[in-house]
């Protein structure tokens, strides 16, 4: 039932073409810094027959583009960039996400690095308060699938 989605970080479509495929009637934003990426998605997308009306692509980074989206706006939020900047961007994905919107966070459990009690790096730390606040949060409804790389799935309440 989605209607709008937002991806952070296109890479070469394949995210984007199985959220189309999911909601073939929502318009995909996806923003990526690299416009090579772009091109690639747009060639994925053309090849996918996914018409060009159901796609809006932004070049430039995310930490840029982000506070310039509407608020509010996107039933789904997918979160594939940057895993340094991943905290920063699940709090704009929130802010973005309409209320019973959903944020999506890819390869959360980083490479088996968040189940390791002696991985201690920035990231990892990081990405384990992540989990840790947004299961614990009751503003939230998250979910975490630890299979393979891990996927973070938060919803937002409706009021």
């Amino acid at each position: 039932g989605a209607r709008t989605m937002i991806e952070i970080g296109t890479g070469a479509g394949v995210s984007g073409l199985w959220l189309l495929h999911g909601a073939p009637e929502a318009v995909l934003t996806t923003i990526d810094k690299e416009p090579e990426h772009l091109a690639a998605a747009r060639q994925a997308f053309q090849h996918a027959r996914i018409a060009p009306s159901h796609v809006r692509y932004i070049t430039g980074r995310a930490d840029s583009v982000l506070p310039r989206m509407n608020e509010a706006a996107y039933d789904i939020v997918l979160i594939d960039a940057d895993p340094e900047h991943a905290i920063d961007y699940v709090a704009h994905g929130l802010r973005l996400a309409r209320p019973g919107g959903t944020v999506l966070v890819p390869r959360v459990m980083a490479s088996g690095r968040i189940a390791d009690p002696v991985a201690r790096d920035a990231l990892t730390s990081d990405l384990r308060g992540l989990i840790t606040e947004t299961l614990a949060s009751t503003s939230v409804v998250a979910t975490l699938s630890s299979f393979e790389e891990g996927l973070l799935q938060i919803t937002t309440r409706r009021s």
